[in-house]
């Protein structure tokens, strides 16, 4: 059956009443409070922690900047960095972190969080405000950044303001990884981030070609079309994680693939009718190109899906993040705000709160919606 043919309006819906009947806190959430005490922490990480490294000069001109790529600072910037921070403080709370080294570690995740969606949103919808950014992340370049610490390469065309930021706000995230890992610079945990970044670039990379027209559906390109925000993910968790060891990390890992595999679900999901008219490949379009010989087939292959995302979410929900806070006094979990970035991002409805409109979501590139 044809792609085209296929009718996917619909799946949206049908996901969306199954994740909200499976999230036992769902109806008694409250999103106000959720998002906006996310976003006004983001904006103090930002202001506080960030901006003074950054540059306090810098940061002004790097925000206006942001205009040119349709991004609005005051959005595009605490609304991801509140997600990152979430995610970083769950996995290195899981991981047996040190409560006291949570914020700097959370901090370095929710920078990763940014750099990511604004890394995608330049390579994707403006390559010239991307400049030469791809030729600093080659493999070579981040054993430099990682294992050898070297930044002198890290360096851009200041009159490209955006890729400029971009880059030194990438120096800065090494940097502070630089500070987790302490002194030791081949230990087991630095090689795997390194290993990691190495990923998540030739993912990134190799995503810009895998266009419906051009690349025959098959097994393996489920995975290939889910590998950029698979190992996009994976780095945001690992980054709170760089001063822990390898047992540390291993025992955080169920957790963050559980979250990430949940979030590239439904990005397949929500994201299928948008994919096929842009010609792009995307998990649930690949399944439907390989498997859907009707309508009635196509449904059925949703469906599975959904149920799978169903008994990811049960899992997530009865797990650890469901009894750890970002802080004490919290009237929701941390298991709560990635539910409600998820939810939020998947198009459900969140009373008390004005999300960002898609614009706006589809630039600052938050995870649990597209990365």
């Amino acid at each position: 059956m044809n792609l085209t043919e296929i009718k996917t309006t619909h799946f949206r819906s049908l996901l969306l009443g199954m994740l909200r009947a499976a999230y036992p806190r769902q109806a008694q959430l409250d999103y106000g409070a959720v998002f906006g005490t996310c976003v006004a922490r983001g904006q103090r990480l930002w202001r506080e922690q960030l901006v003074p490294e950054f540059g306090v000069d810098k940061a002004p001109i790097f925000e206006k900047a942001l205009w040119r790529a349709r991004m609005r600072a005051e959005t595009s910037i605490p609304w991801p960095l509140g997600y990152g921070y979430a995610f970083g403080a769950a996995c290195h709370a899981i991981a047996g972190g040190k409560p006291e080294e949570r914020a700097a570690a959370a901090t370095n995740s929710a920078l990763a969080m940014f750099l990511i969606g604004l890394f995608d949103h330049l390579l994707d919808k403006y390559p010239r405000e991307f400049g030469d950014i791809g030729k600093l992340v080659s493999g070579n370049a981040i054993r430099l950044y990682t294992l050898e610490r070297n930044l002198a390469g890290l360096a851009h065309n200041p009159e490209q303001v955006l890729a400029a930021g971009f880059v030194d706000l990438y120096r800065l995230y090494f940097e502070r990884c630089h500070r987790l890992l302490g002194p030791e610079q081949n230990s087991p945990v630095a090689q795997l981030w390194y290993a990691s970044l190495v990923r998540m670039h030739a993912a990134e990379s190799a995503s810009l070609n895998l266009r419906i027209s051009k690349v025959p559906p098959t097994k393996a390109l489920i995975e290939d079309s889910e590998a950029p925000g698979t190992a996009s993910s994976w780095i945001v968790g690992l980054s709170a994680c760089l001063g822990l060891n390898e047992a540390a990390v291993a025992q955080m890992e169920p957790f963050a693939r559980n979250l990430n595999r949940l979030t590239r679900l439904v990005d397949s999901v929500v994201d299928v009718d948008d994919d096929i008219k842009q010609d792009l490949w995307g998990g649930l379009a690949v399944r439907l190109a390989l498997n859907a010989k009707d309508q009635a087939s196509a449904d059925r292959i949703m469906m599975s899906v959904a149920e799978e995302c169903v008994a990811l979410l049960i899992e997530l929900a009865e797990g650890p993040a469901s009894q750890l806070k970002l802080q004490a006094g919290d009237p929701f979990t941390l298991m709560d705000v990635l539910w409600a970035y998820l939810w939020s991002g998947a198009g459900g409805e969140t009373p008390g709160w004005q999300p960002p409109s898609v614009a706006e979501l589809q630039a600052a590139a938050m995870s649990p919606a597209q990365t």
